[in-house]
């Protein structure tokens, strides 16, 4: 590798003796072994850390050494090592170091590979950390033993042996530890991060989101203000649809029109005192109501919405995915805060002689309100008021997913302790989706609303939310569906 690790494991060269002549005679060089490194991770390209538009994230980009000295249970300070790691520290031969010890000993190894992003606090995050504890072969009297260690991304989450059971080399094809040296490097060939396109056109109003990886969650999402987000877990996604906008008024409206069962969604109240003063869905159709998007619709409604196009909701997996970028930004827009109310739809609540009179964040709450209802949920002047909150995909631009309405999801709620979310043999979930209704009984939600302050425009950030819940002026949704 292109790192200088002198100062972690000293490498052993030839030995020089003078002999009677004062003529150098070449020794052997003392046994030590000669540790080889190899994954199969996502990696930054070489020389840079970069993400170019379209091509798939990097998931790790860290490499982390530990040699535990005879009878040590802890690794000593000086024995541990970290680097920042690309493509090309891997391009021959794997990352190799050169382990000294004394003859007979078999020493032992931990070898981590992380993404930087995710120590919090100073903290590695174990859930994001692929992780090998090996034993080595007995140090010989002289010369190198090689010894080949895989850090495999379907194992990230899940120690691979440890201090008191490490592995030992095998010649298994599987093996974790193998003796000699690698073959051409595994690094890029992970399967799950292959973005992977839609396998029809995107309908007129929807995108094709591309499949891949990411990780889900965020270290930084986390607090009384937050409800479990902050634990991460990678996850892959197939391709799927998505709208680009949130469902208006007018749309729910011609739904209504053509289906008998009934439809839940509560109509505008003139009187500003009420919550439904809030809702967007008027009795009869006007030119300004019906391009709004539509809330205070019901999580039953909006699902049968979607299926009468032959879609569902979003999952939250799904929604995150876009909302952080396609590479687990902290918002659509980056790493960010939005600093200025046009960044997206936030901070007006607290409107005065309303029900929303001590409700949310009015930091962007317009001097003179009108009567219509809240400001924020006009649909027009888009490229004006959330010229940050927007995602090009594949030459569409997808709206709304930070501010605006928080959406409902297809998932119910579930605690990120809970099966749905966590579990003892991989933190690797393919298109998950929760079934599990739980105690809460209660449907997730996904991204901000008009209502509330920056923070909640997170990508990770999540919340439960009864059907029959109050303050449903703050959802909406969109639909999504599977590439055939």
């Amino acid at each position: 590798m292109k790192h200088d690790r002198s100062v972690v494991i000293l490498v052993a060269g030839s030995l020089l003796s003078a002999s009677c002549e004062d003529s150098p005679t070449v020794l052997p060089p003392e046994g030590h072994h000669v540790v080889h490194i190899d994954t199969d991770a996502i990696l930054p390209p070489e020389l840079s850390s970069v993400v170019i538009e379209g091509e798939r994230p990097p998931l790790f980009d860290r490499l982390e050494i530990a040699v535990l000295a005879e009878g040590e249970t802890v690794p000593a300070a000086e024995r541990v090592r970290t680097y920042d790691v690309d493509e090309g520290d891997f391009a021959v031969g794997g990352a190799s170091f050169t382990i000294p010890a004394p003859v007979g000993a078999r020493p032992k190894l931990r070898a981590r590979l992380f993404r930087g992003e995710s120590v919090y606090a100073g903290e590695l995050l174990l859930d994001t950390t692929i992780e090998v504890w090996a034993e080595l072969p007995e140090t010989p009297i002289e010369g190198a033993v090689d010894t080949t260690l895989y850090l495999l991304t379907d194992d990230v989450g899940v120690p691979q042996g440890s201090l008191a059971d490490p592995l030992v080399a095998s010649d298994a094809p599987d093996a974790r530890v193998r003796p000699g040296l690698p073959g051409a490097t595994l690094v890029g060939t992970w399967p799950g991060a292959v973005r992977r396109a839609c396998a029809e056109p995107a309908r007129p109003g929807e995108v094709c989101v591309p499949g891949g990886a990411y990780w889900m969650g965020n270290p930084l999402v986390k607090g009384d203000d937050f409800v479990e987000s902050d634990r991460q877990r990678l996850v892959v996604l197939s391709p799927f649809y998505l709208d680009t906008k949130e469902v208006t008024v007018g749309e729910l409206r011609a739904f209504a029109e053509s289906t008998s069962d009934p439809v839940e969604v509560t109509q505008r109240d003139p009187d500003p005192s009420s919550e439904a003063h809030f809702c967007t869905f008027t009795p009869s159709p006007d030119a300004t109501s019906e391009a709004r998007p539509a809330n205070c619709v019901s999580w039953e409604t909006a699902e049968r919405y979607c299926e009468s196009r032959g879609a569902t909701l979003p999952t939250e997996a799904q929604f995150e995915y876009v909302s952080g970028q396609l590479r687990s930004a902290l918002y659509i827009w980056g790493q960010d805060e939005a600093a200025v109310c046009k960044a997206a739809v936030w901070g007006r609540g607290g409107r005065p002689a309303t029900a929303i009179a001590s409700a949310g964040a009015s930091n962007c709450l317009p001097k003179e309100p009108t009567e219509d209802g809240p400001l924020a949920l006009l649909d027009s002047n888009v490229e004006e008021t959330r010229f940050t909150d927007n995602i090009v995909i594949d030459g569409s631009v997808v709206f709304d997913l930070a501010g605006n309405l928080q959406e409902w999801t297809r998932d119910w709620f579930s605690g990120q302790g809970n099966p749905c979310w966590s579990r003892p043999d991989t933190n690797v979930f393919v298109d998950p989706v929760c079934n599990d209704p739980g105690t809460l009984a209660s449907r997730s939600v996904r991204g901000g609303s008009w209502i509330q302050d920056r923070v909640f425009l997170r990508a990770a950030y999540r919340a439960a939310r009864a059907p029959e819940a109050s303050q449903r002026y703050l959802v909406g949704f969109r639909c999504a569906r599977p590439s055939s």
